[in-house]
């Protein structure tokens, strides 16, 4: 036709995203480096030391994408370069200037029961060298991870009903614990902490925080206007959890806790048929309940009191006393003989007496260490 004019419409080329973001992922993984945080360490002779941050790279996708051709038109020799930016860390050298030690717990443990001796190693080392910034709330189950087998976790005693029952890390609430009181001391802000349904011995009542993944947190922010540091040890049997911080933040704080009740525990009696007739054997020693008021308390640098603050209303109820009977005697003239207990087996070291009625406290001055 006369006149008719050809018109070449250029192809354009689509790229798929998937396959944009796989490239992407390879090229950080052979191209790219971690920026890594400046973090405190505890020197033998120098003491607590700074060391040094260290800046990463990252693949910039979407600036290296941009320099790919858009029509076929266009595909000649290619030679794209990978374009890197560099990852500033989130913690750098100078914003751990003027730290020291804000606050410092301990709890003890006992070593032989390895289980969970194993498990609560386990849960302190997945939080030492935890950096909080100002306003961050840290959480415990984020840092520790699900207590599995998987994950590492032995199975130790924990408190199942009135019964003690092997479950995957037992013990970890130790962790949880002397990292509470340790926040407390600091001056920290409580976010969300759950006591026991018993009355725990490594620590004085309503000072307990008890985890449990998926279901109960222990969490806490940081309310200062620099980084917080955790660090998180054993020596021995002994649990040291310490708070690092800008020293201008350190406070003079008190804890206390009143005992308003004290709730007997019974004794339950039981049949086994692993038991002869007329035979008991005690299965686990009773518990007293308690209700408690925890305080803390601020202080100036005279000592003058300057506020005091609720921190928990708790109740721990009691745990009775179980003891396992043999089957009844036919014609036996007393059902439960009283002199024939073979057997008793006392809670594990986690579980225990707790102090009688009165007041606990502890000064963040002074280094407490409540016994087994």
């Amino acid at each position: 036709m006369d006149g008719a004019h050809i018109i070449a419409y250029p192809a354009k080329i689509v790229y798929k995203s998937e396959v944009i973001t796989r490239m992407g992922h390879e090229w950080d993984a052979k191209l790219g480096k971690q920026a890594v945080d400046a973090r405190l360490e505890m020197d033998p002779e120098r003491g607590l030391i700074v060391v040094p941050d260290s800046p990463g790279t990252k693949v910039n996708l979407s600036e290296t994408m941009a320099e790919l051709p858009r029509y076929w038109g266009e595909m000649d020799e290619l030679r794209i370069p990978i374009i890197m930016n560099e990852k500033q860390p989130r913690v750098k050298a100078q914003d751990l200037q003027g730290m020291g030690e804000l606050s410092s717990f301990s709890t003890w443990f006992n070593t032989s029961e390895e289980n969970r001796s194993h498990n609560l190693r386990l849960a302190a080392a997945g939080i030492n060298g935890s950096m909080i910034e100002p306003g961050e709330v840290f959480s415990f189950n984020s840092k520790v991870g699900p207590r599995t087998y998987e994950n590492g976790f032995s199975d130790a005693m924990v408190i199942v009903g009135d019964k003690f029952e092997l479950g995957a890390g037992g013990g970890v609430c130790q962790v949880s614990t002397t990292l509470y009181n340790a926040c407390l001391l600091a001056g920290l802000e409580i976010v969300e902490r759950h006591n026991h349904n018993l009355a725990v011995s490594y620590v004085p009542l309503g000072r307990d925080a008890t985890v449990y993944y998926g279901a109960q947190d222990f969490k806490f922010k940081n309310n200062t206007a620099s980084p917080v540091y955790l660090r998180a040890y054993t020596l021995g049997g002994k649990l040291i959890m310490q708070v690092y911080g800008n020293t201008f933040f350190k406070q003079k704080i008190g804890l206390s806790s009143t005992v308003d009740q004290v709730i007997d525990f019974k004794e339950v009696y039981e049949v086994s048929k692993d038991l002869p007739p007329g035979k008991t054997r005690v299965d686990h020693a009773g518990i007293p309940g308690y209700s408690v008021r925890s305080y803390r308390s601020f202080y100036d640098s005279q000592g003058k009191l300057v506020r005091q603050e609720q921190i928990g209303r708790d109740y721990y109820r009691p745990l009775n006393k179980l003891i396992y009977t043999g089957p009844k005697v036919q014609n036996s003239a007393n059902d439960i003989p009283d002199n024939k207990i073979e057997e008793t087996v006392e809670p594990p070291s986690d579980e225990g007496q707790a102090p009688p009625e009165g007041e606990t406290s502890t000064m963040n001055e002074v280094s407490t260490e409540p016994q087994l």
